[in-house]
């Protein structure tokens, strides 16, 4: 029902996340502009590649409840204002309209198809060419600096956390504790880290961040010298600058990832080593897996208890029921009744967890039965545990 020829709202009636993505739009504008006045094709391209990632895996995606707030979200009992949904549905507009515009000169087919479909939601007549449109202007009052690093600090730490869940086989379904996030000299700046934290704890499904001023207590980090890079150059002098490298203490090792290079001082002469001709190792301490990224580092606590277990398990039953009803052809809003039978730790995780997993997948009711019966049944195995789920959509409309 989104009609594009309503009044654009103010930006600033729009979310921040509506601003970040026209922000990025204007930015972006301005960069390829440059690049396609340089005849730089490749640089412009680029920048389009980027700006489609981040339209696509990070608005688009964390916008979806203000998609369908018509519908799912108010079946679900949490309310999205309309002025949010026609934000949402406005900005993506007007981020794809622009986006055709700047590929056509090097997609010139693929970018009139998609801005003569965005003409048709405006019901016009003329549907007029891609490339009969003015090449769009930056607009300055548009773009906020500060906004799209905080944004891009968000984005980024959220990639180092789920590489470490990755790397320690955590399904990011498992609810965890809590990562760390070295700020100040040796990493980034706490109060912009505090602006994006909700953002970063509900897309990596950890519960809270903490901060510290320097990595030692996560890390032990010791230096090694590069042998067939120092060598030929410092032949005598290698023995006695590799024992000096060695013995790096944690401040100095960080001073060189700082600076790229450190001063040595052999026998009243001074060395000056670069970065690339030391290896830089580091030895995870404790439950806590940490990953490096430029000057940011990032560790995260992969310890699990009781609570948290059962937290990840109800996540992976609302997972499966969610299946079930997109396999059952259900529509959003329908209720369900849920029968289930299951090991004993999913069992127990299920009775934690009832409310929430009804309110995630609209079941009026949850019960267990030693044979559950409805309209689709299927069997799960989640981890060394059983399930056997059975739904039934019943005549109760959502609210």
């Amino acid at each position: 029902g989104f009609v594009a020829s309503e009044p654009a709202l103010p930006v600033e009636q729009r979310t921040e996340l509506d601003q970040w993505i026209l922000s990025r739009l204007n930015s972006t504008t301005r960069y390829v502009d440059e690049a396609y006045d340089a005849y730089d094709s490749t640089r412009a391209a680029r920048a389009l590649e980027q700006f489609v990632d981040e339209l696509s895996n990070w608005y688009i995606r964390r916008s979806r409840p203000r998609f369908w707030a018509a519908k799912k979200s108010s079946a679900a009992g949490n309310e999205v204002s309309a002025t949010s949904k026609l934000a949402a549905y406005q900005t993506t507009y007007e981020c794809l309209q622009g986006l055709a515009v700047m590929m056509s000169p090097i997609a010139p087919f693929f970018s009139d198809w998609l801005y003569r479909r965005l003409a048709e939601v405006l019901d016009e007549a003329a549907h007029r060419s891609v490339h009969h449109a003015p090449f769009p202007a930056c607009d300055e009052a548009f773009v906020q600096a500060a906004l799209e690093e905080r944004m891009g600090i968000a984005r980024q730490l959220v990639q180092l956390v789920l590489l470490l869940r990755n790397r320690s086989q955590i399904n990011v379904r498992q609810p965890l504790s809590r990562m760390l996030v070295v700020t100040g000299a040796a990493g980034l700046h706490r109060e912009v880290v505090e602006q994006v934290a909700d953002i970063i704890l509900e897309e990596v499904n950890v519960l809270a961040i903490e901060y510290v001023d320097d990595s030692a207590g996560v890390v032990k980090r010791s230096a090694k010298a590069d042998f067939k890079k120092l060598g030929p150059r410092l032949g005598k002098r290698m023995k006695a600058v590799a024992a000096a490298i060695a013995a790096f203490d944690d401040e100095r090792i960080r001073e060189l990832l700082d600076k790229g290079e450190t001063t040595l001082e052999i026998d009243g002469e001074a060395i000056t080593v670069g970065l690339d001709e030391v290896e830089i190792l580091s030895e995870e301490v404790g439950d806590w897996s940490v990953a490096f990224e430029g000057g940011t580092t990032v560790a995260l606590d992969t310890r699990i208890d009781e609570a948290l277990r059962a937290q990840g398990y109800a996540r992976e039953v609302v997972n499966r029921i969610q299946s079930m009803r997109k396999a059952a052809d259900l529509e959003l809003t329908d209720r369900i009744v849920v029968e289930y039978q299951a090991s004993s730790g999913l069992s127990a995780a299920i009775g934690r967890n009832q409310p929430f997993i009804c309110s995630e997948t609209l079941a009026v009711a949850l019960n267990a039965e030693e044979n559950p019966s409805g309209t689709l049944v299927e069997r799960f195995e989640i981890g060394d545990e059983q399930l056997v789920v059975a739904i039934t959509a019943t005549q109760q409309a959502a609210a």
